[in-house]
């Protein structure tokens, strides 16, 4: 086993990593704020597990998996802070009800992983996620190129209309 300086190791984990995380939470999450404090969030548990970390063939894979899971957490803690909220006062504290915007709230309540059924979410996944062409992507649902290519249309029309620019 040949000694890692974990330094090293972590800036070079930075460098290959950041933006495949950054751009898997902001599909997690829907909102750029989010998804940068997320993979920030998975980066400082990455620097809690560099031993483990250096003896994987794919860390990458580790990042992907405990991004996934810190993101599980957030919309666990989301809903709940929701929950809390309904039961108090609209005046509550004197303070303007923070939901009381319609888009603002749809931003809040929604993720994007949450609005896409599972053959959409694996199509958005392998796309936009793991940068592959819709003939991958095909090849890997096991499905024809011009059935993927007409789920992608499907998929790009309901994001459009779910979040329009």
């Amino acid at each position: 086993m040949v000694a890692v300086d974990r330094n090293e190791f972590l800036s070079r984990l930075v460098d290959e990593q950041y933006d495949r995380i950054l751009k898997y939470a902001r599909v997690l999450t829907g909102r750029e704020d989010d998804a940068a404090e997320l993979a920030q969030e998975t980066f400082l548990i990455a620097t809690r597990h560099t031993r483990e970390l250096t003896e994987l063939d794919d860390p990458g894979a580790w990042l992907r998996r405990t991004l996934y899971h810190r993101w599980q957490h957030y919309v666990e803690r989301s809903k709940r802070e929701r929950d809390n909220r309904a039961g108090e006062p609209d005046d509550a504290a004197g303070l303007p009800d923070e939901t009381s915007d319609p888009e603002e709230q749809v931003l809040t309540d929604m993720t994007l992983a949450a609005t896409l059924t599972g053959d959409e979410y694996k199509l958005a996944r392998l796309a936009f996620l793991d940068g592959l062409t819709l003939a991958q992507a095909a090849q890997e649902l096991k499905i024809s190129p011009a059935a993927c290519r007409k789920r992608m249309e499907r998929l790009r029309r309901k994001l459009r209309e779910r979040y329009p620019l």
